[in-house]
């Protein structure tokens, strides 16, 4: 998996950083490093490798509900809560 795909789906999903941490529990500081390719920070490359994989995860997921929000017509978006 490249370092860049996370960095360009996170950039596709529209997410700042800020939101990625909270809604996944991963640290700012770690998130970048994962988008950097940059091992240090985490304690061993099993980790690292935990880490970019719930990231692909969680923004593949993301990805998903925009597509499927985008199908479903603008009047009933605003019945069902979707923005």
């Amino acid at each position: 998996m490249s370092d860049e795909h996370i960095l360009r789906k996170r950039i596709e999903c529209k997410l700042e950083l800020d939101h990625v941490s909270r809604e996944t529990g991963i640290s700012m500081k770690l998130i970048q490093a994962v988008e950097q390719a940059d091992k240090k920070p985490f304690s061993s490359v099993l980790s690292y490798k935990m880490t970019e994989r719930k990231l692909d995860t969680y923004y593949t997921i993301k990805l998903n509900m925009t597509h499927k929000e985008k199908k479903i017509p603008s009047f009933l978006r605003s019945k069902i809560g979707a923005k």
